[in-house]
């Protein structure tokens, strides 16, 4: 296990893969927030659908 932690804080030193994990990590971070929206806004609408019936 720490061979393997080696091995990763060695590759994040080279810019390159910085730059990946960068891209990786701007990548999953939109990915949660576009699925935090959706849910919120379905939660939203399922609460106002309740609260107005029609």
């Amino acid at each position: 296990s720490s061979g393997n932690e080696k091995l990763l804080s060695s590759g994040v030193c080279t810019p390159h893969r910085k730059q990946s994990w960068k891209r990786l990590t701007i990548g999953t971070t939109v990915s949660a927030a576009l699925l935090f929206l959706l849910l919120a806004s379905s939660i939203i609408f399922v609460k106002t659908k309740k609260r107005n019936p029609p």
